[in-house]
């Protein structure tokens, strides 16, 4: 029982300690797949949530993408050229 408790507890604290990611520091940097053409706004999923974006050049449809910066409540994504170098 004691085990239990003294692994339970170290989750606890391990949970605590770690900082929340929330707000605009949250999305930075997260990856994302374009659901309409963005020329030079449309929407793009992200987290399994679907979001208004934006971008300076042309993206079709379907092209994985990465926040750089928020514009409101729209996100400003530029495409991700080789997802592998990314993971």
């Amino acid at each position: 029982m004691g085990i239990i408790t003294a692994i339970l507890l170290r989750v606890v604290f391990v949970a605590h300690r770690r900082k929340s990611v929330t707000g605009n520091s949250g999305m930075i940097n997260t990856l994302g797949i374009t659901q309409t053409k963005l020329n030079p706004q449309g929407t793009v999923l992200i987290r399994g949530e679907i979001w208004k974006a934006q971008s300076q050049a042309k993206i079709s449809r379907g092209t994985s993408v990465r926040v750089v910066s928020l514009s409101g409540l729209a996100l400003v994504v530029e495409p991700v050229e080789n997802l592998n170098e990314e993971a």
